[in-house]
């Protein structure tokens, strides 16, 4: 968790909007770039209480399975940052729409990566893929896990019993959602120029990486969230990532 009071902040508008013709940013509301003293920048958003869980969870995972993402932080509140649910995603400067005509291997690698984890939390959001030091990545990960409202925290804070009814609704659903996911994605490969089937077999690659992770580093990336939202929220993902190594050990 970062300390806000460490940090200065001013509002921030994507760059891309004016960049890239057709870009749109994502629903989370008014953001914010934060700078540390050592100079350090960072994307805040606070506006919607579940955002911050959805997008530490999705770094996280993304750096599980190997795709690029920026690093995310919950930000603690302070006099200079009252917000109680903020989080600050690494700042990646040089990001240039992707070239789908000049493709490296790794690139190549990066964007079966990158629709894995995007396909695994099912993010609303449509996948933006841009490029960085000759790396893809994708960002915005606000609305995803089936969690795109307060609702489920807010029955947390009222009542635990109420928060765990409305967690298994919601992990019945992204559960049935994993169910019935496909990597097929013959559309998107024709687009990008790549080989259908080698783009699912290194997507499928990708998303199996999940069960590479342990207990252990599950529980920590909980405790992490346990900083910010009641311990039963954070459940929630721990649940939804075993759901994720149970539905690709079927593959």
């Amino acid at each position: 968790m970062l300390n806000s009071s460490t940090l200065t902040f001013k509002p921030y508008l994507d760059n891309r909007v004016k960049t890239q013709p057709g870009f749109i940013e994502g629903l989370s509301g008014p953001l914010m770039l934060a700078t540390s003293e050592q100079g350090k920048k960072y994307i805040v958003k606070s506006a919607c209480f579940h955002n911050a869980a959805n997008e530490l969870v999705g770094s996280w995972l993304g750096y599980k399975i190997g795709a690029p993402v920026p690093h995310s932080y919950l930000l603690k509140p302070s006099d200079r940052f009252t917000a109680m649910y903020g989080v600050a995603i690494g700042f990646i400067d040089g990001l240039q729409p992707l070239d789908k005509d000049h493709l490296t291997e790794q690139m190549k690698a990066d964007i079966c990566s990158q629709f894995a984890l995007n396909i695994l939390i099912d993010t609303d959001d449509s996948l933006q893929l841009n490029m960085a030091g000759g790396r893809v990545y994708s960002m915005d990960f606000a609305e995803a896990f089936y969690v795109s409202d307060t609702m489920m925290l807010k029955a947390f804070l009222f009542n635990e019993d109420a928060g765990i009814s409305w967690m298994a609704n919601k992990l019945g659903a992204f559960r049935n959602y994993l169910a019935h996911l496909s990597f097929d994605l013959p559309e998107f490969a024709k687009e990008l120029n790549l080989d259908p089937q080698e783009m699912k077999t290194g997507i499928v690659a990708a998303a199996k990486k999940v069960l590479d992770i342990t207990e252990d580093e599950i529980i920590a990336m909980s405790d992490e969230l346990c900083e910010m939202y009641p311990p039963g929220y954070a459940v929630y993902y721990e649940e939804c990532v075993h759901a994720m190594q149970n539905r690709m050990r079927q593959f």
